[in-house]
């Protein structure tokens, strides 16, 4: 598995999707374990937080741009 995390800021994985947006392939493993992992970063998600709901939308919008420039 890649090391997403120190990856090259050039480089980027292409993740392909079914026909209902599910992510497929190795690629798309990477990405989900990715996700899992930027989730349990407190920088990110704080764990005083229990729902979605209450995330500040500042952390969610942290989170796709660190998505969107790995991927």
């Amino acid at each position: 598995m890649y090391d997403v995390w120190e990856m090259d800021p050039k480089s980027y994985i292409v993740v392909k999707m079914d026909k209902r947006g599910r992510f497929i392939g190795d690629e798309g493993s990477t990405l989900t374990r990715f996700i899992g992992s930027l989730v349990r970063r407190k920088q990110y998600a704080p764990i005083n937080l229990t729902s979605w709901k209450d995330m500040p939308a500042k952390n969610k919008n942290d989170m796709v741009l660190q998505i969107e420039v790995l991927y």
